[in-house]
């Protein structure tokens, strides 16, 4: 292998195949360091009663005792009623069932809320 039969590319574009190939081959790598992978998507959702409709909610996933999440939205007019909580706390119970024991959530400053419910993503008891 030379280093110039490789290039470097940063682009704006996905592409579903190189998602592919960064996650498989990041999958074996995991498996061959920890011996096993157990790695699954969490998800949980908001529903419109009456419609069934998902409205918002909490997309992660769980791999090596970890709970990752990776996305989370309640509409505006649906914050300030508990269910954020709601959510996360279903989330933190599917977690801890799937053996985690920490959550990771990246968070940009303007979309912390002022205070977290004690144990939502801490995983304190």
């Amino acid at each position: 292998m030379s280093r110039t039969d490789y290039r470097v590319i940063v682009t704006d574009e996905e592409s579903a195949a190189a998602e592919r190939t960064i996650k498989t081959g990041l999958a074996e790598y995991n498996r061959e360091q920890a011996g096993y992978i157990d790695s699954r998507p969490l998800l949980v959702h908001l529903t419109d009663a009456a419609s069934g409709e998902i409205v918002g909610g909490l997309a992660g996933r769980t791999s090596l005792g970890l709970f990752f999440i990776d996305l989370f939205f309640l509409p505006a007019a649906l914050r300030g009623h508990r269910l954020g909580t709601e959510i996360l706390e279903a989330a933190e119970a599917e977690a801890k069932r799937r053996g985690c024991s920490t959550a990771v959530l990246y968070t940009s400053p303007f979309r912390r809320p002022a205070s977290t419910s004690a144990g939502a993503t801490g995983f304190s008891d």
